[in-house]
């Protein structure tokens, strides 16, 4: 993590940003809800995708940061900016954004909007029959056309790849009727959290420190899935 100084130069950075880019509504991992929400958003369609980017924030140079901002800060301010949002990876000269500075989460999701992929997702948010959420490196689109959903999927692939933000590979599903993300089965009508999660939770509840841990996982669980909870207090 950064040091205090630093964590108070990548806020102003952070704020910065947030102020001058206007980030597209499906970025759930920037607005309230979080991934919770962010799934929600399907359970109204009946086929689903899910991939997420390969090492995201690590394919993220001090080159993309500095052309991204460029578009609303100075060319000076924009390479100061970005020479200060990223470091070295390890055993190279390359740079790349790190998982601790405050202001990466906010200058990565920047990137992916300006890119290949986060263009055709927006094409994707608009479009009549599709739907689409965007959780940090987490990506999901539904819809109740297969052959649409697939298309798309297919679409995205290729572009990943393009824009060199490959999707993970083994971390791809669909396009299916079931789809698992955060833990969570994702299907039409219907979100439940996998049988490994709800175990953990259970033994975490049974174990809990306090009674605000022992809400704290109550209330998640029940912001997903209100039946599951009588399986945690069980």
């Amino acid at each position: 993590m950064p040091p205090p100084l630093g964590k108070a130069a990548g806020e102003k950075i952070r704020s910065a940003v947030a102020k001058a880019w206007f980030h597209p509504p499906f970025y759930f991992h920037l607005r309230q809800g979080g991934h919770v929400a962010a799934l929600r958003r399907h359970v109204g369609n009946q086929y689903f995708f899910r991939c997420d980017l390969d090492d995201f924030f690590g394919r993220i140079n001090q080159t993309r940061v500095t052309r991204c901002l460029k578009r609303y800060f100075s060319y000076a301010d924009a390479r100061q900016m970005a020479s200060n949002s990223v470091v070295f990876r390890p055993g190279t000269v390359q740079t790349m954004l790190p998982y601790g500075y405050v202001q990466s989460p906010i200058l990565a999701s920047l990137a992916l909007d300006q890119s290949r992929v986060g263009r055709f997702l927006r094409q994707c948010a608009s479009a009549k029959h599709l739907k689409v959420s965007v959780y940090m490196d987490d990506i999901v689109l539904s819809s109740n056309d297969a052959a649409l959903l697939a298309d798309a999927a297919a679409k995205l692939t290729q572009l990943s790849n393009d824009a060199g933000l490959p999707l993970g590979i083994g971390k791809t599903e669909g396009p299916s009727p079931t789809v698992t993300a955060f833990n969570v089965d994702l299907s039409h009508g219907s979100l439940v959290i996998s049988k490994e999660r709800i175990e953990r939770f259970r033994l975490a509840y049974a174990g809990a420190s306090s009674s605000q841990v022992a809400d704290g996982i109550l209330g998640y669980v029940h912001s997903v899935n209100p039946a599951q909870v009588s399986v945690v207090v069980v």
